[in-house]
């Protein structure tokens, strides 16, 4: 039960940073969302996030300011069981923040979720190249 506890109490802390994050990178009419999502994505991981996510998605699975794509995606998380009291899952929805907002910032973690692993161009640079093979000679066609 305390395991519980300490996961549930990591989680209200997640939906508290996400709403947090949205509101400290949205000005000018604008979200930053790769500000927004790097900062939660630091602090409390893939998983969690996506959770928080899907779980506030699911829960206003009828307003119309969230995204058919990301509904479809709320659908195919794995949510972990509420320990008994459904309360808690309601507890865990991004509500201090305008849904199109939290639509912006899920359409974005999901793009950096999904996004392969990419090095920076430098690293690349610094490896070494791979040993260079004499190329095979061409084939000759008879001319047609």
């Amino acid at each position: 039960m305390a395991q519980y506890r300490a996961s549930l109490q990591a989680s209200l802390a997640c939906k508290e940073a996400i709403e947090q994050a949205i509101s400290a990178h949205y000005g000018d009419n604008r979200l930053n969302t790769e500000a927004a999502v790097k900062e939660v994505l630091e602090q409390f991981g893939p998983e969690r996030m996506q959770v928080i996510l899907a779980n506030t998605v699911l829960k206003k699975e009828y307003d119309g300011r969230i995204s058919r794509d990301n509904k479809a995606w709320a659908k195919t998380i794995p949510m972990p069981e509420d320990g008994g009291d459904p309360r808690h899952s309601y507890a865990l929805v991004v509500d201090k923040v305008n849904p199109g907002l939290t639509d912006l910032f899920l359409k974005q973690a999901r793009k950096v979720l999904q996004a392969p692993e990419k090095g920076s161009v430098l690293e690349k640079l610094k490896q070494e190249p791979p040993e260079r093979r004499p190329a095979a000679p061409k084939k000759r066609e008879p001319e047609r």
